[in-house]
């Protein structure tokens, strides 16, 4: 088992692709009740934006969802503890 610290979380050097990110994923799905959720935070300096996707499956066909999006720089060290896009914070 591999022990995590502090910056195993960090950004890390970008790459030279374009399409090149930073990403954080989350999920979960309750089996008793059928609701599950999917949360995804992407930064694209690449690209100029980062944006973020949280949808909630509610059961049956109801889904709810937020989708933002915010410009960022090339140099994602100083988005280290700032992982928020839109209505989506991450802490």
């Amino acid at each position: 088992m591999t022990a995590f610290t502090g910056t195993d979380e960090a950004m890390h050097p970008t790459g030279e692709d374009r399409a090149w990110s930073e990403s954080y994923y989350f999920n979960f799905v309750d089996s008793r009740t059928g609701v599950g959720m999917f949360t995804r935070m992407g930064f694209r300096p690449g690209n100029g934006w980062a944006d973020a996707l949280h949808a909630v499956y509610l059961g049956g066909s109801r889904v709810a969802f937020t989708y933002g999006r915010r410009d960022i720089g090339k140099d994602l060290s100083v988005y280290d503890g700032d992982l928020k896009v839109g209505n989506l914070a991450l802490a």
